[in-house]
Parts: C-alpha cells; sequence; structure tokens
C-alpha cells in the first residue's frame, strides 16, 4: 500500500479509482434475528453461527461498482484499525 494505491490479490487499484472502503460481514449481514425454533440441533448450530460471525469481517475496496476483497478474517476492533489506518496512508476520511 501506498499514499497513492492499493495492492491485494494481484490488482492494483489506484486510490482515484475507488469509491470506497467498505467493511463486511457476510454472515451477520445475513443473521435472522427473528428465527425460532424448537430443536435444540438447530439452534445449536444457530448459535454457532453467531459465533463464527465475530471473527468474519473484511475489508473491501469497491471501484466501478464492484467490491473487492482486501483482507479478512478479523474481528470488528481489528476489521476497523485495518479501516482507519488504510484510510490515514491514503489520506481519506472515515465517516
Amino acid at each position: 500500500m501506498t499514499p497513492a494505491s492499493i495492492t491485494a490479490g494481484g490488482k492494483t487499484f489506484s486510490k482515484d479509482e475507488f469509491h470506497r472502503l467498505i467493511l463486511k460481514n457476510p454472515i451477520l449481514e445475513r443473521a435472522g434475528l427473528d428465527v425460532y425454533t424448537s430443536n435444540a440441533n438447530i439452534a445449536a448450530g444457530m448459535e454457532q453461527v453467531m459465533k463464527l460471525g465475530e471473527v468474519c469481517y473484511g475489508l473491501d475496496v469497491e471501484t466501478g461498482g464492484k467490491a473487492h476483497y482486501l483482507a479478512g478474517g478479523m474481528d470488528y476492533t481489528t476489521a476497523f484499525g485495518l479501516l482507519t489506518d488504510t484510510s490515514r496512508i491514503l489520506g481519506l476520511e472515515t465517516k
């Protein structure tokens, strides 16, 4: 990473070409809070997915209307720290 670009997965994204950096968690985005079950196995599985979701945050860069994965497998604090550091290096404002 430089103040003008990010390189990840063999691709280089110029600061002038991308729209934003995005924190994502695909597991928690899909998790339904209104799901009820009396089946203990299903409930245990749902509980495990929610625990797993705590460490599934990732950082994407969006360019050309498409998100590109930069890093993942983080808890929220680590992912937000990476977003903050990346934004600082690139001279971007975080909101």
